[in-house]
């Protein structure tokens, strides 16, 4: 009797121990998950990194993760930019919290960063529409509907353009790049050169482009005063440019062009 006794006691001891540590555990991996992200948030990018890979480490080695933990293994993986890991604990999270914006919103960005792009569209859409001035999200969704396109229609070149108002500078390039491409000349230049302002540098490609589109420069006589001639700059007058996109396949080409197989629709200023 006294044997079956001391064994019950030795299990509830156990059980209790092992409660108490996981609990511990628990506790651990989601104060440490909190702590990574405030990291982050205040600029430490490498410690917060640190606390990430312990968030992973701990979780990983779980079985029967909770919603939240799914949530936190995902997070974790994203900033580490694990990105298959992330997309399949976001994935698991959002089967029971679809309507976590923030949580749809980081699976976008994953799957545009796995090159995912028809796939990130709906998520990113959703996202958008709750964040409606991101510019970094505006990118992602116009420059998923550019790959998964194979072109830029109306939607993507108006989401370009908010993107590269509210200062993403990578919209700003792209946006840059499709006037140059379809000859708005102006367009382009003024944007190339925001662009630079901002800190971006040019490929050698646009960067040639671009010193072409200079305006010309022009002697002038001297004065009495002035033992020298003096180049001033002529800056021609530029005709204002109308965007035209096509009403039938919705992308953006040149004036009286015709971008798709249909029986010559006219273009139709987008601005």
């Amino acid at each position: 009797m006294n044997k079956i006794l001391l064994i019950v006691v030795f299990f509830t001891v156990a059980c209790g121990s092992t409660q108490k540590n996981s609990s511990s555990q628990n506790s651990s991996s989601n104060n440490a998950y909190e702590t990574a992200k405030q990291t982050w948030a205040a600029g430490d990018e490498q410690k917060a990194k640190q606390l990430f890979i312990q968030v992973t480490k701990e979780l990983a080695a779980k079985d029967n993760l909770s919603s939240t933990e799914h949530l936190a293994l995902g997070d974790s993986n994203f900033y580490l930019q694990n990105y298959e890991k992330a997309q399949y604990y976001l994935g698991k999270y959002l089967e029971t919290n679809s309507s976590d914006t923030i949580a749809v919103c980081k699976m976008g960005k994953t799957k545009f960063h796995m090159e995912f792009y028809k796939d990130a569209i709906p998520y990113l859409q959703k996202c958008h529409k709750n964040s409606p001035q991101d510019a970094q999200i505006s990118y992602f969704l116009a420059r998923s509907m550019q790959k998964s396109n194979q072109g830029v229609n109306k939607e993507a070149l108006t989401l370009y353009q908010k993107s590269a108002e509210n200062g993403n500078t990578k919209a700003m390039l792209e946006l840059a790049e499709i006037y140059r491409y379809n000859k708005y000349n102006s367009r382009a230049k003024k944007l190339y050169e925001k662009y630079i302002r901002q800190g971006g540098k040019l490929g050698p490609q646009a960067q040639e482009w671009l010193s072409g589109q200079q305006p010309p420069v022009v002697a002038v006589a001297p004065t009495p005063e002035q033992s020298t001639s003096v180049e001033v700059p002529v800056e021609e007058a530029q005709p204002e440019e109308i965007l035209m996109v096509c009403p039938v396949c919705g992308r953006l080409g040149e004036k009286d062009s015709q971008l798709c197989t249909f029986d010559g629709e006219p273009l139709e200023p987008l601005n």
